[in-house]
């Protein structure tokens, strides 16, 4: 029991700092869309990011590889899954395919939205995957947990959205909406991969996935000109190399012993983190709303640990 609670603890730190280092990239991804299109965007950043991942995954199957021409126990090499070639490559696809579809949904979205209204609708996958964990696969969720997400989405409105802003919905935060709900979507599967398949192999082969298929509309549609790609390379740089190399392949860590629905809730503190990032670095000040939002949000993610921890002493 002291060692679940022990990796559940793990797992909230890493998925903290995934959030922290989202939180400080939407920043960077502001200002990198003034500079370059969505794929253009986000094919660089994947490149990056599959670069910056392809030694590590290399040297991590050179040394499963290894292991199990020593043979080793299977325990010893539970890290590496024991997963065929094949499953891992249909698993990254996969992952990639959605990471794809999702990342530049996102970053389409954030040229016509507001900062506030663009972190608020994206954040809204908290709330779709419990469903989709219902749906796909008849995972129910505790009351704990549904009073946590309420106070949760309460939270990320105060912090989000401003005090009279017109919350009307425009193409652009359609595209986030939609954005929310294919995030939801990568965190049921990463869920259902993390601990199966070697997480650093499978986060190396998700962002070729997304880089490849982003240069196709990239070369059709925005034909960059390399000026503007060398003014958003510091962005592209913050967004490949962190958010991508470091955060995602620590999400798919950290899942491995999370339930995705408690997940999305730690990692939807990138809105705070984001608030914060601003205040700091764009010099805006946090009004008595948004820091009642903050304060609501981690509210709700301690409660849904104490919720989740009780919910599954119930199911034992």
């Amino acid at each position: 029991m002291e060692k679940t609670t022990s990796r559940r603890l793990q797992s909230a730190i890493l998925l903290t700092f995934c959030a922290f280092i989202w939180g400080t990239t939407f920043i960077a991804q502001k200002q990198g869309s003034d500079c370059v299109g969505p794929f253009t965007f986000n094919c660089l950043r994947s490149l990056m990011s599959a670069v910056c991942l392809t030694p590590l995954a290399i040297f991590v199957n050179l040394r499963i590889h290894n292991e199990r021409t020593e043979g080793l126990s299977l325990s010893r090499r539970a890290f590496a899954a024991d997963k065929s070639p094949s499953t891992v490559l249909l698993s990254g696809l996969l992952c990639g395919l959605v990471l794809f579809v999702a990342m530049n949904f996102q970053q389409s979205g954030l040229e016509g939205s507001s900062a506030g209204k663009s972190a608020f609708l994206s954040s809204i996958y908290i709330l779709i995957v419990p469903i989709l964990n219902f749906l796909l696969f008849r995972q129910k969720t505790g009351r704990g947990i549904l009073a946590s997400l309420a106070i949760a989405v309460v939270g990320l409105y105060l912090l989000c959205v401003k005090a009279g802003e017109n919350f009307a919905l425009v193409p652009s935060d359609a595209m986030l909406l939609t954005c929310a709900a294919v995030f939801a979507l990568h965190i049921v599967l990463v869920g259902r991969f993390a601990g199966r398949i070697n997480g650093i192999m499978l986060s190396c082969l998700q962002f070729w996935t997304v880089a490849v298929m982003s240069s196709v509309p990239m070369l059709i549609f925005e034909r960059p000109e390399p000026a503007m790609i060398r003014m958003a390379l510091g962005s592209i740089a913050y967004a490949g190399i962190l958010s991508g190399a470091v955060a995602y392949t620590l999400q798919i860590i950290g899942q491995q012993h999370s339930d995705p629905t408690v997940a999305s809730m730690v990692m939807s503190l990138e809105s705070v983190f984001s608030a914060v990032s601003g205040a700091i670095i764009l010099h805006e000040r946090m009004n008595t709303r948004e820091i009642i939002g903050c304060i609501l949000i981690f509210a709700s993610i301690i409660l849904s640990q104490l919720s989740f921890s009780g919910f599954k002493r119930k199911k034992a």
